[in-house]
């Protein structure tokens, strides 16, 4: 009797573990994603950038009617025009990642030009899978309704 309990306990503990290590997993690979996204951005490659972008089209859930390359053109053209506006990402601190619900999600804090005028955003990462790999669905920032936060944002109806 003692060794069926043994038994179900260290497969109990095998079968936590395995879930711990999946989701720290997951949580560790969004970070780089996060932080490749950021790199990117913060240096103006747009093009390369848009390869961390989860983009949509009808909603957040259904896989996009655009195509990538179209997508890519949309995100990146406005992201330039941004940046030419006087509005750009300087860098970024504070980048975490965590489970929500089973969900990854992150938190950074943007440092943002806005016409050589530095402002801190504070801002939510939200990642999505609809291309079988977590990408950077959407930076929602908590508190403003900011430019930035509607163009980098993987819709790509945005205007």
């Amino acid at each position: 009797m003692s060794k069926k309990i043994l038994f179900i306990a260290l497969a109990f503990v095998i079968i936590i573990g395995g879930v711990f290590a999946l989701s720290n997993q997951v949580i560790i690979s969004n970070n780089i994603t996060a932080r490749n996204f950021l790199n990117e951005v913060k240096k103006g490659d747009f093009g390369n950038a848009f390869n961390y972008v989860e983009y949509y089209d009808v909603g957040d859930d259904v896989s996009p009617q655009t195509s990538y390359e179209k997508a890519k053109d949309i995100w990146t053209s406005r992201m330039i025009k941004l940046k030419q506006e006087g509005i750009y990402l300087t860098n970024y601190k504070d980048l975490t990642g965590y489970m929500d619900d089973g969900y990854p999600k992150g938190e950074v804090t943007l440092l943002l030009s806005n016409n050589g005028e530095i402002e801190e955003q504070k801002c939510s990462i939200h990642f999505s899978k609809l291309s079988k790999k977590w990408k950077i669905e959407d930076l929602y920032f908590y508190n403003s309704n900011h430019i930035f936060e509607r163009m980098i944002s993987g819709d790509v109806k945005v205007k």
